[in-house]
């Protein structure tokens, strides 16, 4: 399944959240109370945690329902809408492997108190993609397209280090933005793992 993994410290948290809001393809899906869910252009910042980003040109979205009803869809999420069925984190909206949805996980910078090192959380963007296009749920062509555009604008601000940070021996694999770039120059180290 597609995974672009990034270093990014608060600064470069706000050249992504700029990213993500001038962009007329993406929503957020916010919550708008208990069970309450509803599309966004923009939000205003973005602190640690998980984001769920709607590719709007990809269509309405899933309303699950019990598991003896048949499942409807959300046409306008704009317009908000009360989720009938939750997945095991309330905290989130649930579509299951909506290939119209795109993950945000922007995970927190830790200071060891002893050492004052400094630690940058490894954070992602995340796409089910095409994994369940066989059983009819593929992503559409725009979503795809979208999905590659994404990639080449995260490559086009960043350079690629390896998991842990420039200093690691191991081959490049993570995208660090530029504020987290500077900071591993500085002797920060990377999250080897996002959690």
């Amino acid at each position: 399944m597609p995974w672009l993994p990034i270093y990014c410290n608060e600064s470069d948290q706000l050249e992504v959240l700029s990213y993500l809001n001038e962009n007329e393809e993406i929503a957020f899906i916010v919550s708008a109370g208990a069970g309450r869910w509803v599309a966004v252009k923009r939000i205003e910042v973005l602190e640690p945690g998980r984001y769920c980003l709607w590719h709007i040109p990809s269509g309405s979205l899933p309303l699950f329902r019990g598991a003896k009803e048949t499942s409807g869809e959300i046409s306008n999420p704009f317009d908000g809408w009360v989720e009938v069925k939750s997945g095991a984190d309330t905290s989130l909206p649930y579509f299951g492997a909506h290939p119209g949805v795109i993950w945000l996980n922007i995970r927190n910078m830790q200071t060891d108190k002893l050492s004052e090192m400094r630690t940058i959380g490894l954070s992602s963007f995340e796409w089910i993609g095409n994994h369940y296009r066989v059983i009819g749920i593929g992503a559409t062509m725009q979503t795809e397209k979208f999905w590659k555009m994404l990639r080449q604008w995260v490559k086009k601000q960043t350079s690629k280090v390896p998991r842990g940070g420039p200093r690691h021996p191991t081959p490049p694999e993570i995208w660090a933005f530029r504020g987290a770039f500077n900071m591993f120059e500085n002797g920060a180290q990377g999250e080897n793992n996002p959690f």
